[in-house]
């Protein structure tokens, strides 16, 4: 009895000791079989290039017209919101001034900067697409030229509206005539009201001359649409969300594919305006820098099925909105930075600003390309090679301890026959 007592404890004991040498053995093994990439991510810069649709110099010419508000009623001091239509000489894009407090005199001025506030290019875009609709001329004014009085007279006064609400140098004032010294500023927020309740213009030539009115069953401001881009603009100032693209990264993962690539997770890329404001290319460019060589590029199409993209510099943005980018396994030892960028284009009506000494600043804008071009940083780090690649140097390892498992299995046993 005793006999039967002691083999059986016996047996329970080896029993309990093959689970924990299987379950240690497939432990070990499973652990050795595991691996992790570390992937880092940072912000998005871009840069804009140079404007080169303009010249390094222009030469302003004398206003030859006059155009005055006549209504609703002078005693709201709308009589200071007249405009001289500005040009240049050999210049077919509108000329504007952007110091509403200095006095105005023809020269030769040179640039003086790139328009990159964002709000400015907003309502530079809006101004040169202005739809000015009916617009009722009188006397030797005909109705082609009335159409651009007002849309002169409009865009002066807005872009004046919107320098001296933002607080830009030299807008503190507006300059009343040549002996009148300068008046208090009217160009700011809190007179947009009655800017924008204007409907009707006195159409004047160089010496003060009537050559008629313009008029309109409602005011021009409310009529274009003005009234709400210019608010609009004064809210973008200084912005740089007018023009939108970006790329981002759904995480920090790289996967390793079965023909020995490390996949990156989504990356996605997005291109917009904000109100519309310039024709987009559907076209943008994907930058690699500084990637291991065999890096490929895979687009998302619209069945969500994965395609190459060969040529980088001219991806569809309506095909291909997500791609996944492909690092060769064998090209990455340690650490590896590289960086994908876009690179986006967007017509847009802007320019330099023009200045001289002792004359007053001006701009004049044409549609150019503004580009757009944010970067995502991306960082692998994988264990050093020292022999062989680290995928096989762990097949190995695990498949010595899945063996060296199966081996004390296999021991135990047959000891455990031999207690039998």
């Amino acid at each position: 009895m005793e006999k039967i007592y002691i083999e059986e404890n016996q047996k329970k004991k080896k029993n309990n000791h093959l689970s924990v040498s299987v379950g240690l053995s497939f432990g070990v093994a499973f652990i050795a079989i595991v691996s992790i990439l570390f992937v880092s991510m940072s912000g998005t810069t871009y840069s804009l290039p140079t404007v080169d649709t303009l010249p390094t110099k222009i030469t302003t010419l004398a206003p030859t017209h006059v155009i005055k508000p006549t209504a609703p009623a002078a005693s709201m001091g709308i009589e200071n919101f007249s405009v001289e239509p500005y040009s240049a000489q050999g210049i077919s894009h509108p000329v504007y001034c952007v110091e509403s407090a200095m006095g105005y005199t023809p020269a030769e001025l040179s640039r003086d900067g790139e328009i990159t506030d964002e709000g400015f290019i907003y309502l530079l875009t809006k101004i040169e697409n202005l739809d000015v609709g009916t617009v009722t001329p009188s006397g030797s004014v005909t109705a082609d030229q009335a159409k651009s009085f007002v849309k002169s007279w409009l865009g002066q006064t807005a872009i004046w509206m919107y320098l001296g609400s933002t607080g830009a140098a030299n807008s503190k004032s507006v300059f009343d005539g040549d002996d009148e010294p300068p008046v208090p500023n009217i160009y700011i927020d809190s007179n947009i009201n009655a800017l924008t309740n204007i409907n009707a213009l006195q159409v004047n030539d160089a010496d003060l001359n009537t050559l008629g009115n313009i008029t309109s069953s409602t005011s021009f401001y409310k009529q274009t649409g003005l009234d709400a881009i210019l608010t609009k603009a004064i809210q973008n100032h200084n912005k740089s969300d007018v023009l939108n693209a970006t790329i981002t990264k759904s995480s920090d993962k790289f996967v390793l594919t079965s023909n020995n690539y490390l996949k990156s997770d989504k990356v996605t890329v997005k291109i917009g305006t904000s109100g519309l404001i310039s024709d987009i290319d559907d076209n943008y460019s994907i930058v690699l820098n500084n990637v291991p060589t065999g890096t490929k590029v895979y687009g998302i199409n619209a069945n969500g099925k994965e395609e190459e993209i060969k040529d980088l510099t001219k991806v569809s943005y309506s095909k291909y909105q997500q791609f996944y980018l492909y690092v060769p396994a064998d090209k990455v030892t340690g650490t590896v930075n590289f960086t994908a960028s876009i690179k986006a284009a967007f017509e847009v009506y802007t320019g330099y600003f023009y200045k001289a000494a002792g004359a007053q600043r001006v701009t004049t804008v044409d549609k150019v390309a503004k580009m757009k071009n944010p970067g995502v940083p991306f960082t692998i780090t994988r264990t050093p090679d020292t022999a062989s690649n680290a995928s096989s140097i762990m097949y190995i390892v695990g498949m010595i301890v899945l063996l060296s498992g199966l081996g004390i299995l296999y021991v135990n046993i047959k000891n455990q026959k031999q207690y039998q």
